[in-house]
């Protein structure tokens, strides 16, 4: 109950079975209209039905790796909250097994990276601002190497017409 993160205990079909504090605070639904409900519930698209077919393959996959491997750690996907917004989180799934052979279920664990993934699509789009920057000024200066090459080429003429004519009028 003292975590900040959302920690949730589903059944072995994917149900919530417990939901603490902090997945209250992230989500907004409190345990007891929550818990009962599939996983596929919290899954980004469970309003609209593609979406909502991803939220099962995405459910059925991470019970299924959970199953064979044990764990999966950094998953990350979206789920909408109870006011229907988006939240990025960072998953954390652990199979729950009793005696060999018997699935209990999954924890999982959840923390929201909805912030630090704003920060990262700034971080890129000011990277791509930077970059067409520097392609802009790259472009800029490649245009006043050219014209300062031209001033050269004109410079050296006209020091030699008047190498030439000084020549011409000590004769």
């Amino acid at each position: 109950s003292a975590s900040a993160d959302a920690i949730l205990g589903l059944d072995s079909a994917g149900r919530i079975e417990s939901w603490n504090r902090g997945a209250e605070m992230l989500f907004g639904f409190w345990a007891d209209e929550i818990r009962g409900r599939p996983l596929t519930d919290l899954l980004a698209g469970r309003r609209s039905c593609k979406g909502g077919e991803a939220a099962h393959v995405e459910c059925r996959w991470l019970i299924e790796t959970t199953q064979t491997t044990g764990f999966v750690r950094g998953h990350e996907t979206t789920c909408r909250d109870a006011d229907d917004r988006h939240v990025d989180v960072e998953l954390t799934a652990t199979r729950l097994a009793g005696d060999p052979g018997e699935n209990l279920g999954l924890s999982v664990i959840l923390r929201d990276v909805t912030e630090r993934k704003r920060r990262d699509d700034e971080i890129q789009r000011l990277n791509a601002n930077l970059s067409e920057q520097v392609t802009e000024r790259t472009r800029e200066l490649a245009e006043k190497v050219e014209l300062l090459a031209r001033a050269n080429t004109e410079l050296h003429k006209l020091d030699q017409m008047r190498s030439e004519f000084v020549s011409l009028v000590s004769h």
